[in-house]
C-alpha cells in the first residue's frame, strides 16, 4: 500500500490531497478526513457488498450510486465484478465530486459517468447543500440544515434521468445521500421504481422528517421489493430491497475483513460475493 502526498486543495493546510493504492486503483483523497473512513468503509472493511453477496451480475448492467463520495463504493464493485458493470455516480459536494471525477480519470474509466447534482424529488432547481462540519465532508446533506455554511448546488430528478438516459432497468441502486434518499424514494413514480431490481439504502430520519420508515417501507412492498430493514440507532440505519426471491436477504451478519486478507485476489473476490456471468 502506497500512500503520496500530491496537493493543497483551496489553500487548506487540513485538505491535503493524497493518493493510495487500493487492488488496481490509485485513489485520491483529502488526508486527515473522512475520507479515510469512507475508503475503510469500501476497501479494507466493506460495508456495503457483504449485503448483496448473493447476486447475479451480467455484462453492462446498470448501477447507480447516489451520494458517491469520493468513489469507492463504485470502485470496489467494479474491480469486483471485473469492469463488467455501467455506473452513474452522483455526488453534490463540488469539492468531493472533484476528488471523484479525478478517480475516475486517473483510471480509465470508461464505463463511469460522473455527475456533479444533487438527486432529489426535484429537477433543474437550484438548491443548497448545507454543510456538516462536525462529521465532515460524508456529511452534507440537502434536506437539514446544520446551522452551518453550505453551497448551491442544481438538482436531479431520478424519473427524469432514467427517461432522458434511456435507462430500463437498474441492477443495484445504492442511497447514501443524508437523508435525501428518502424524498427520492417517496416521491419516484411507481413506473420508476419498477426499474430497479435491487437496492441498498441508507436512511437518516434524524435528517429528513417528513416521512417515516413505515411508510417508505410500504411503498417498497407495494412495489413487489422484498426488504430488510436493520436499525443503526433509533432514527438510522439499512434497507437492502430486491425483487429477486431467491437473494437472501441479510444485514450485518456477514463481513468482509480485508485487512486480513491482503492476498486475496481478483478470481478469489469474484466468487466468494458474485457470479458474473
Amino acid at each position: 500500500m502506497d500512500i503520496v502526498d500530491l496537493e493543497n486543495t483551496n489553500k487548506n493546510p487540513m485538505k491535503m490531497i493524497s493518493e493510495i493504492t487500493k487492488f488496481d486503483y490509485i485513489v485520491s483523497f483529502r488526508k486527515d478526513s473522512s475520507d479515510e473512513k469512507v475508503i475503510a468503509h469500501s476497501f479494507e472493511e466493506d460495508i456495503y457488498l457483504p449485503e448483496i453477496k448473493y447476486l447475479t451480475f451480467k455484462k453492462n448492467d446498470v448501477i447507480i450510486d447516489v451520494g458517491a463520495h469520493i468513489g469507492c463504493f463504485s470502485l470496489m464493485l467494479n474491480h469486483i465484478t471485473m469492469d463488467k458493470l455501467r455506473f452513474f455516480c452522483f455526488e453534490a459536494s463540488k469539492e468531493t465530486f472533484d476528488i471523484l471525477e479525478k478517480n475516475v480519470k486517473k483510471n480509465d474509466l470508461q464505463a463511469f459517468t460522473v455527475v456533479h447534482r444533487a438527486m432529489t424529488s426535484k429537477d433543474n432547481t437550484t438548491i443548497k447543500l448545507y454543510h456538516d462540519e462536525k462529521e465532515g465532508n460524508w456529511g452534507h446533506s440537502v434536506v437539514h440544515d446544520f446551522g452551518s455554511t453550505y453551497e448551491e448546488v442544481s438538482s436531479i430528478n431520478l424519473d427524469k434521468f432514467l427517461v432522458n438516459n434511456k435507462i430500463e432497468t437498474i441492477k443495484l441502486i445504492k442511497f447514501n445521500c443524508e437523508g435525501a434518499e428518502i424524498d427520492i424514494i417517496m416521491n419516484l413514480s411507481s413506473n420508476g421504481l419498477k426499474k430497479i431490481q435491487n437496492m441498498v439504502l441508507l436512511y437518516h430520519f434524524d435528517l429528513e422528517k417528513n416521512y417515516t420508515l413505515t411508510q417508505i417501507k410500504e411503498k417498497l412492498i407495494k412495489s413487489g421489493f422484498a426488504i430488510d430493514v436493520k436499525p443503526t440507532s433509533d432514527l438510522r440505519g439499512w434497507i437492502i430491497a430486491s425483487r429477486d426471491s431467491k437473494i437472501r436477504l441479510r444485514l450485518f451478519n456477514v463481513f468482509l475483513d480485508l485487512k486480513k486478507a491482503h492476498f486475496i485476489t481478483k478470481k478469489w473476490l469474484k466468487n466468494l460475493l458474485f457470479k458474473v456471468k
